[in-house]
């Protein structure tokens, strides 16, 4: 088969975790490839994704900073029609040692001497890949990193049986070439043909049988990574909810058996030679990069990929504890408007017209046109730009009047302070993954009519306190009600074949704006001290939790020896803890804890600002050029708003 040098695909094998990811992406895209968030998001994973298509030429610069990153890649031609599509299972049954699979194309036997059958398992409905993404996620939230390689698949495999399943088996010669296949899906076959393993459930007898086939075929490959890696040319629709979603997943999923099975010849042709050169296979059009370290079968439940944890495996001494999760927005301190009160005005007014204009009551239009001839919509909408107006000013003033102060001599009141953000909880953006102190996302769809971008839902990490630090210290900053500022902003498209846009449509998009974690911040804001003494209640609950876990201080409160805490021996158990706990805390040598943090200004129209990457010369420069503007157009709406008034009051009749 002829190969066209102009389209080619190079596929990696994505790792979970990896060490200097950072500096291999920069390179891949200075080489030529795509760009370094893109590199980032393909490489690090579970299973085989695309990392770049094009010209094989180009695609040959990026082979080189792979290998010597120690990465598994394959260079390969575009796509074909599948020369072996897997035919339905229509019976199977076991004679001997062996086992015998009838379809419509004929009867095949697996022994334990066929090379390396191919096992291909996926979910059609992909709530497992769904399910697999939202646990990855959450442990990223939380500050757990990433599962290993085997526990991720193993999860994954128990996840695929409990939903909709399907099993593909492909023969293949000595060379990998593949002769035959079939599908099997549950319930196709005759579950008593398992003995002991069978049973009342189609999925769990379709688990039973691909054990059976790993146990007469040892050498057998298992593959059911589907959906989790980027993989454009065999997408996979999550969920699929109908029978064409449904189609399109098998399809993707035969695409998925062929490159598997190309991939794997390509691994036997590059261990046949000794030299490491790349290889082109005349007869399949396989172009191989050679130098990289092949990876292990990913049906070895032994076998995991490397980490950064075992790369560079932290010693007790030096390993950082964990971030607790992220408080509940219940336990945030103050509340946080996401609007500013005339941004809020305005929207309360624009909603309340744009309900009116769809209901279109009889006298909607009468007060309409009142409320425009006689300038009050105009009057109102100069009000609100010169409140706006003199509010710029007013934290232009305070920008430029207020001083920088260092935190470790930081007085109490009005303070400007800069430094580096540090997070105090694991808070992990939701698209991006990157560790963040704020983030705000954003869905937009767009708009047929105009071609422009309607928002379709809005959500944010809400008021999640953070440090910040400077060469002379940290303080604690609680950002509810600050006017926040993020500079780095991400957006990706519903069809960028993400598995983090799950459930975007081709319409759509997601906008992320975040404040990461160590990035410079300007704050503006109030120094606030109080002391306080450590949660009673809290250290009650613990010292109970520790008592019952205590069995011989358990029975010193067993006063009638029966061996068990009635509900009044228990009663005693926590008065008495709960006099030890009050006289440790009411020790003379016992003082109370002294914290000092940054936060909203006692004063409803004083500033709080969180500004990132922004000198004080620039944010006072910026709120300058508003107040300037806020106040011509603030004017010159003020000066409609009068010619309109007296037109229609009639104090001037020549207007």
């Amino acid at each position: 088969m002829a190969v066209n040098a102009d389209d080619c695909r190079l596929y990696v094998q994505a790792q979970p975790a990896a060490p200097q990811l950072s500096a291999l992406c920069r390179q891949l895209a200075a080489a030529g490839g795509p760009d370094a968030y893109s590199c980032g998001q393909r490489l690090k994973g579970l299973g085989i994704a695309e990392l770049a298509r094009g010209p094989r030429n180009t695609l040959e610069a990026l082979t080189p900073l792979l290998a010597d990153a120690g990465w598994a890649c394959w260079l390969l031609p575009a796509p074909s029609p599948p020369a072996c599509p897997p035919r339905p299972l229509q019976t199977f049954e076991q004679r001997d040692e062996s086992l015998w699979f009838h379809c419509d194309a004929g009867r095949f036997e697996l022994t334990a001497d066929d090379p390396a059958p191919l096992l291909i398992v996926a979910d059609l409905s992909g709530q497992a890949v769904a399910a697999h993404l939202r646990r990855q996620l959450a442990r990223h939230s939380y500050g757990q990193g990433a599962d290993s390689a085997a526990a991720s698949l193993q999860r994954l495999e128990k996840d695929i049986f409990q939903h909709q399943p399907r099993l593909d088996l492909y023969w293949r010669d000595a060379s990998g070439t593949l002769l035959r296949a079939v599908r099997i899906r549950p319930g196709s076959f005759d579950h008593r043909q398992l003995g002991d393993q069978a049973s009342l459930s189609r999925n769990a007898n379709l688990l039973a049988l691909l054990q059976r086939i790993r146990q007469c075929c040892p050498a057998a490959s298992l593959h059911q990574t589907l959906g989790l890696a980027f993989l454009p040319d065999y997408p996979l629709q999550l969920p699929a909810t109908d029978e064409a979603e449904l189609q399109r997943n098998a399809q993707a999923l035969t695409g998925y058996g062929q490159l598997m099975a190309t991939i794997e010849q390509a691994n036997a042709l590059q261990s046949a030679v000794e030299q490491p050169a790349a290889l082109t296979g005349a007869e399949n059009g396989i172009l191989l990069a050679a130098g990289a370290t092949l990876p292990s079968p990913l049906g070895d439940t032994a076998a995991t990929a490397p980490s950064e944890t075992a790369a560079n495996p932290p010693t007790p001494d030096s390993a950082p504890a964990p971030l607790p999760p992220p408080p509940e927005g219940a336990a945030l301190a103050g509340r946080r408007w996401p609007l500013a009160p005339a941004q809020l005005a305005v929207f309360a007014i624009a909603s309340l017209t744009a309900l009116l204009t769809q209901l279109q009551p009889h006298w909607l239009r009468p007060l309409l046109g009142g409320l425009l001839h006689s300038g009050l919509l105009a009057a109102g909408a100069a009000l609100l730009c010169l409140i706006s107006a003199f509010r710029a000013l007013h934290l232009k003033h305070c920008i430029a009047h207020t001083p920088t102060s260092r935190i470790r001599s930081l007085a109490m009141g009005r303070v400007e302070i800069q430094g580096q953000a540090r997070r105090l909880y694991a808070l992990v953006s939701p698209l991006t993954q990157l560790p963040c102190v704020y983030y705000s996302l954003k869905r937009y769809r767009r708009n047929a009519k105009d071609n422009g971008w309607d928002l379709v839902s809005s959500r944010s990490s809400g008021a999640v306190p953070f440090a910040l630090e400077d060469a002379t210290g940290s303080i604690r900053i609680d950002p509810a009600g600050a006017r926040l500022r993020p500079s780095q902003t991400q957006e990706i498209f519903g069809n960028s074949h993400l598995p983090l846009t799950t459930g975007l449509a081709n319409n759509e998009k997601w906008r992320e704006e975040i404040i990461a974690d160590g990035a410079p911040l300007y704050v503006l804001g109030y120094a606030h001290s109080r002391r306080q003494h450590a949660d009673r209640q809290g250290l009650l609950r613990q010292r109970l939790r520790d008592l019952k876990q205590d069995r011989a201080k358990l029975r010193d409160y067993d006063r009638n020896g029966d061996g068990r805490i009635d509900s009044q021996e228990w009663d005693e158990a926590r008065q008495e803890q709960q006099r030890q706990l009050l006289l440790e805390q009411l020790r003379p040598d016992r003082e109370a804890e002294a914290e000092t943090w940054v936060g909203r200004p006692p004063g409803r129209w004083q500033p709080f600002l969180i500004a990132e990457q922004l000198s004080e010369t620039e944010l006072g420069r910026g709120y300058g050029l508003s107040f300037v503007l806020l106040l011509l157009v603030g004017v010159a709406l003020a000066v409609w708003a009068l010619l309109l008034a007296g037109s229609y009051f009639t104090l001037w009749p020549g207007c």
